[in-house]
C-alpha cells in the first residue's frame, strides 16, 4: 500500500521529506503498537507500520535510484543489502530485551530507538529532506 502510494505520487512529492516522514511513522507507529493494550488499535498501528515502512524503502530506492551516479550505482545499491546482513544483530537483541524485560517494553525501547535515530538523520541532514 505504501510503496504503491509513492510510485503514484512520486512526482508530486519531495522524495527526500517522504523518506524522513515514513521512517519516522514507522518508529511512530511501532511505538504505538508496542505499548497499545487493545487489538484493534494494534491491528491498526501494523497496518500503518508496514504502510511507513514500504513508503521509507520505496522513497530511500528511488532517491539512490535517481541521484547516484550511473557509474556508481551499482556499489551503493548493495549497501541496501546491509539490511538483511544486520537483521540477525537486532534479532539477538530483541531476543536478549524481550527475555530480560518482556515483549512490549523491549519494543517500545527499539521503536524509540528508531524514532530517536530518525529525528536525529532528518535534522542533520537538510539537503536530503529538500530532494526530489
Amino acid at each position: 500500500m505504501g510503496a504503491l502510494w509513492v510510485a503514484a505520487n512520486a512526482h508530486r512529492v519531495r522524495l527526500g521529506r517522504l523518506m524522513f516522514l515514513g521512517l519516522i511513522g514507522f518508529g511512530a507507529t511501532l511505538l504505538v503498537f508496542a505499548v497499545s493494550p487493545w487489538f484493534w488499535v494494534s491491528v491498526l498501528a501494523l497496518v500503518a507500520v508496514g504502510a511507513a515502512q514500504q513508503i521509507y524503502m520505496a522513497s530511500n530506492n528511488a532517491l539512490i535510484q535517481t541521484n547516484v551516479e550511473e557509474e556508481f550505482r551499482g556499489r551503493i545499491v548493495s549497501t541496501l543489502f546491509l539490511n538483511r546482513s544486520t537483521v540477525p544483530l537486532g534479532t539477538v537483541l530483541a531476543g536478549l530485551g524481550t527475555s530480560v524485560f518482556g515483549v512490549q517494553p523491549t519494543s517500545a525501547v527499539m521503536a524509540t530507538s528508531l524514532l530517536i535515530l530518525a529525528l536525529t538523520a532528518a535534522y542533520f541532514a537538510p539537503a536530503t529532506r529538500s530532494l526530489d
